[in-house]
């Protein structure tokens, strides 16, 4: 994939589906103006979810593009929940799935162009039986959007939740 087509894959698309939808159902830029408190008889109507990584906040080597991708994300869906946040028609979660074991999973372990340290963890944690099941992940996440236990703009990672706790507000 060219660096075009990775930009318009995880960023562009990502932007433009975003406006989109806030063009509906989000506070208008009129609103997000006037709006700079809180409003009385808030109700939280939809929640927007950011599919992030430790990579969108930290960095990984031999990771360039998809860490910058993941940060560029992270700081639009920011950007959006401090707008949307006066109005709380829409909030955003942004949700870091832990290293599950998947198809890219398997292809950084088995990459000769990725770091070898990387490598080697990934490694192990799939020797180790601990790379996190996407229906497990998958699971934690859909639960924490829809109790809306979360602060609005912020990172959650997998790790981060518990079965009896889910974040903060």
């Amino acid at each position: 994939m060219d660096l075009a087509q990775y930009w318009e894959l995880n960023l562009t698309s990502v932007i433009w589906l975003n406006k989109r939808f806030l063009d509906v159902f989000g506070a208008s830029r009129e609103e997000v103006v006037v709006l700079n408190g809180p409003t009385i008889n808030k109700q939280t109507q939809l929640v927007i979810v950011n599919i992030t990584s430790l990579c969108g906040v930290e960095p990984f080597k031999t990771h360039m593009m998809y860490c910058a991708g993941k940060a560029a994300r992270e700081m639009h869906h920011r950007v959006i929940a401090a707008e949307q946040a006066a109005s709380d028609k829409v909030r955003v979660l942004q949700y870091s799935p832990g290293p599950m074991d998947t198809e890219m999973q398997k292809r950084i372990r088995e990459s000769p162009l990725v770091d070898p340290e990387l490598r080697k963890q990934f490694a192990d944690m799939k020797a180790q039986g601990t790379l996190i099941s996407p229906a497990q992940s998958s699971e934690r996440g859909v639960t924490l959007a829809i109790s809306e236990e979360f602060e609005t703009g912020a990172h959650v990672d997998y790790y981060d939740l518990t079965t009896s706790s889910r974040g903060t507000k």
